[in-house]
């Protein structure tokens, strides 16, 4: 009988995620914007308290064939390259130079390795993709000392894969993390430029000058910084709602049995 038990004990680990709920939810009170790019509709709702809707520019084609691994939705979009954007606009609760902290946060899938692309930008802050030259993804932040950068550069850009990539800043310094991780280069930022003019966009910049070949999936913004299980958390269970079940894709693995 205990050998029975031990068997049907292993066999349900297999199959229970490796966390248990969601601590990362779009209705959180933190979360500022929420674009699970599932809705196939123009504009594309945000998902959280505000109503940062996100209106097409371009032509951005929407997509369900093969979203990432550990998204809610199932939707995502496709960007080629061509001035293809969600813009959403400069409401207050999306204006990051006037926070004390805040993150962002995405899915993306490079499809191009010729070029520098943005997943979000507001501005001169912007979370991308350099792959033209030094091949890794970057945070950029502007103070009254110029640009500075945090770099997830501990390996290069896999072009054609997914990897969520959030950026925080905690009042003092800015961080990247990639797939969980966190890039080996922070940097300290002053004041923040005001940048409370321009538009939050997805997929582009303001001088439309890295426009993403790529695609984009579940983006995020929050007003305070994500710690790193917070991301990890983000990343493994997807932008979901507060109470919705775990969609870890991280099962638990047995390896030796005695």
């Amino acid at each position: 009988m205990a050998h029975l038990l031990r068997i049907l004990l292993l066999l349900s680990l297999l199959t229970v995620p490796a966390f248990a709920g969601i601590n990362v939810d779009y209705d959180d009170a933190n979360c500022q914007g929420a674009w699970l790019l599932d809705a196939n509709t123009d504009p594309e709702p945000d998902s959280s308290q505000n109503t940062n809707t996100g209106a097409h520019g371009g032509d951005p084609t929407f997509a369900t064939a093969s979203p990432p691994p550990g998204g809610y939705s199932t939707g995502y979009y496709v960007f080629d390259g061509v001035n293809d954007q969600l813009n959403c606009g400069s409401d207050a609760s999306l204006d990051i130079t006037q926070k004390a902290a805040f993150s962002w946060g995405g899915w993306c899938k490079p499809t191009n390795s010729n070029g520098d692309w943005n997943i979000i930008s507001k501005g001169d802050f912007q979370l991308r993709v350099d792959v033209a030259a030094t091949d890794h993804w970057r945070f950029q932040a502007i103070d009254g000392g110029g640009f500075q950068f945090a770099i997830y550069g501990q390996a290069v850009v896999s072009e054609g894969a997914w990897a969520h990539v959030v950026g925080t800043y905690d009042g003092t310094t800015i961080r990247i993390y990639v797939n969980g991780v966190l890039g080996n280069t922070t940097d300290t930022v002053g004041t923040p430029t005001d940048q409370s003019a321009t538009n939050l966009l997805i997929g582009i910049d303001t001088a439309s000058s890295r426009d993403m070949i790529g695609d984009i999936d579940e983006v995020s913004v929050f007003d305070d910084e994500l710690t790193i299980t917070e991301v990890n958390d983000l990343m493994d269970n997807g932008l979901a709602p507060s109470g919705a079940p775990a969609v870890n894709n991280s099962q638990v693995i047995i390896t030796t049995c005695t």
